[in-house]
Formats: C-alpha cells, sequence, structure tokens
C-alpha cells in the first residue's frame, strides 16, 4: 500500500534533533526521513512549517 505522511517536521530546531537523538533514535536528518519514507513505502509527505525565533525558545 502506498502511504501519504500528512504531517511531518523537519527543521533545525535544536530541541528536534536532540530528541531524535537521545529518545527517539532516528536519523533527523534530509536523508534520514528519505530512507525512513522508502522503508515505509511512503510517497508523499506534507511539512508543517514552523520557526524558532529565540534559540532554544521552543518545547524543550
Amino acid at each position: 500500500m502506498k502511504v501519504i505522511d500528512t504531517h511531518m517536521h523537519l527543521s533545525h530546531i535544536a530541541s528536534f534533533k536532540d530528541t531524535a537523538a537521545t529518545r527517539s533514535f532516528v536519523d533527523y536528518s534530509v536523508e534520514g526521513l528519505l530512507s525512513e519514507y522508502a522503508t515505509q513505502n511512503v510517497i508523499l509527505g506534507i511539512g508543517m512549517g514552523l520557526t524558532e525565533s529565540t534559540p532554544g525558545g521552543f518545547f524543550q
């Protein structure tokens, strides 16, 4: 079955990268995302945009 990921984030927010490395143990990079998509037969991802206006100002 082909899958569409209807809610994904890929950003440079430090807390996202830290969570990926220390809690989720996933490769939080474009290459990691594309690898996961290929493994899971995801054919399209819809990205949710967000910004961190102050470093460390997003969820901790």
